[in-house]
């Protein structure tokens, strides 16, 4: 019997767990003929103490709905459309919906604009951990990824590939207008709230490249020391910056 994490405990997973750990499980072949736990005393005792949320149920997923069932402690999910190739990682004994697969199981839980604030996170570098909390590799209480989780054209290959499955279309919906390579919250909000089309609450203006490359002239670098800069977010065709004034830019200095 297997035990498959969704939805809030597999999106808990991956703010926690960074793309190069050690610890990081491998993608998993599953099939949707698979024997899943979902009784309590099963899913609790197979289900490593580190990975529950304390005062949320664990969420998993069973594949038929004669395997579901109900208690205080478990919530769980039926699924019984067709599992995308890379739905699942396998660590330390239990199976982890991959950040594409969790994108599209949150389509069902969050309004559009939380969603695609959660694309971006999931395609960004910035790492969104519970507060009081920081990762055990980093003392950072912002830490960042060297790379990104996923991205969008890897998120829209799992959607093609996800049938009918529920929720594909309002994730495929929420996939326009997420971008890649984020490196804050703050960035991710600047951009939704210049960019999201009006009926979203933004202003509808074009897509940004997100930290794109800036080089510099001679004379530039003469001043800067360096070969390039980053903007946050940039129109190159249009020869604009927008930054985000956050704490780095604090100073004469900077």
């Amino acid at each position: 019997m297997k035990t498959f994490l969704s939805h809030e405990t597999a999106l808990d997973y991956w703010r926690r767990h960074f793309p190069l750990d050690s610890e990081l499980g491998a993608p998993a072949r599953v099939s949707g003929a698979e024997d899943c736990a979902s009784c309590k005393k099963d899913v609790i005792g197979s289900v490593p103490e580190d990975l529950v949320i304390p005062g949320f149920p664990i969420d998993v997923l069973v594949f038929n709905v004669d395997s579901r069932r109900r208690s205080n402690g478990v919530a769980c999910h039926i699924w019984q459309t067709r599992l995308p190739q890379n739905s699942f990682y396998r660590t330390r004994g239990v199976y982890v919906s991959s950040p594409e697969f969790v994108f599209l199981q949150m389509a069902s839980v969050l309004p559009i604009e939380q969603l695609i604030a959660l694309g971006c996170e999931l395609c960004g570098q910035y790492v969104l951990l519970p507060k009081g909390t920081t990762h055990p590799g980093s003392a950072d209480a912002m830490p960042t990824r060297l790379t990104p989780l996923t991205n969008t054209i890897r998120i829209a290959s799992f959607l093609e590939g996800a049938g009918k499955a529920k929720g594909k279309t309002k994730a495929k919906r929420a996939l326009k207008y997420v971008v890649d390579g984020s490196r804050s919250p703050m960035e991710t909000k600047t951009y939704m709230f210049l960019c999201l089309p009006i009926i979203l609450g933004g202003y509808g203006l074009p897509k940004p490249e997100m930290n794109a490359a800036i080089e510099l002239d001679d004379e530039a670098r003469s001043i800067a020391h360096r070969r390039h800069c980053e903007g946050d977010l940039c129109w190159p065709a249009a020869k604009l910056d927008i930054e985000y004034h956050g704490e780095v830019h604090v100073g004469p200095h900077k």
